[in-house]
């Protein structure tokens, strides 16, 4: 077996902030997965650390933010599919804690096989919580950029 085959991954997940919309993250993931003819997972996560009480309380603004996330993870979908990846999914998430959501992802969502998170729109304690996690519990690969 020569590295490019052990290397290669059958299902590749993302996150992606959805108040930040980067998509340094998910282009890597979408090169790889087309890559390796793999189904690609992304995560669309909405950080629940900056919201205030206010807006919390308010159904208004957290279905405006909702739907905002889903017309985004939509977006990313199309251009997965045009892209060429063979099977796309989406989920999305909220919350503050980014470990838990990779655990609760992998464990109800889709168990990938790596994980790639950007790392501009993340508390580094967040990541670096996850990342343990990812490998130390669920004992996939993780990448961050």
């Amino acid at each position: 077996m020569d590295l490019a085959e052990a290397t290669r991954f059958d299902m590749v997940s993302v996150v992606v902030n959805a108040a930040t919309e980067n998509i340094d993250a998910f282009d890597y993931a979408l090169q790889t997965a087309v890559h390796d003819n793999a189904s690609l997972n992304i995560i669309v996560w909405i950080d629940d650390d900056n919201l205030s009480v206010f807006n919390a309380l308010n159904p208004r603004y957290v279905r405006k933010q909702h739907d905002q996330a889903d017309k985004f993870a939509t977006d990313l979908s199309d251009v997965a599919k045009a892209m060429g990846a063979r099977s796309v999914k989406v989920s999305i998430k909220r919350g503050s804690n980014l470990a838990r959501l990779t655990e609760e992802v992998y464990c109800t969502d889709f168990s990938f096989d790596v994980l790639v998170m950007g790392s501009d729109h993340h508390d580094h304690t967040q990541i670096r919580r996850a990342v343990n996690q990812a490998n130390d519990e669920l004992e996939v690969a993780t990448v961050v950029l």
